[in-house]
């Protein structure tokens, strides 16, 4: 039915008792609280796990790429990832990189406060793994 602009059509609403009756909502039994319990318990077990190892695979991830990251300390010390490495140790480490990808790529990060002629000793040793390698500078820090 056509109503002039303004006016409103009563007849068209439906009263609030014709809707239809709310089904009475029963309570959870014993053994649905329990489903309910153990797939939250894995759920959150499951986030949690996440949370542990994201961090290390977003660490690793270069080394998917076939990039060796190397970071070195202003006191000497070599990591790799989030392990410590003897530099007598580099050696055999980059020769498996490369027996596992042979296109793989090595990348010193001195830390801002390595002086250069630390990074200039790991150089040699770098060299002798017959892997492409590079040293990624540091950001300059801005004057005070």
């Amino acid at each position: 039915m056509i109503t002039p602009a303004g006016t409103t059509n009563l007849a068209a609403i439906r009263p609030i008792t014709a809707a239809a009756p709310i089904a009475a909502i029963r309570p959870i039994g014993k053994a649905e609280q329990g489903l309910w319990l153990a797939l939250l318990g894995a759920a959150l077990g499951l986030f949690s796990l996440t949370l542990l190892l994201l961090p290390q695979q977003l660490a690793q991830a270069p080394a998917h790429r076939g990039l060796v990251v190397l970071h070195l300390e202003a006191d000497g010390r070599l990591r790799l990832w989030n392990r410590s490495v003897n530099p007598s140790q580099l050696p055999a480490l980059l020769q498996e990189a490369r027996r596992i990808n042979a296109q793989a790529r090595v990348r010193l990060i001195p830390s801002a406060t390595t002086s250069w002629g630390l990074v200039q000793q790991f150089l040699p040793l770098l060299d002798a793994s017959a892997l492409p390698f590079e040293v990624q500078l540091p950001a300059p820090t801005p004057a005070s």
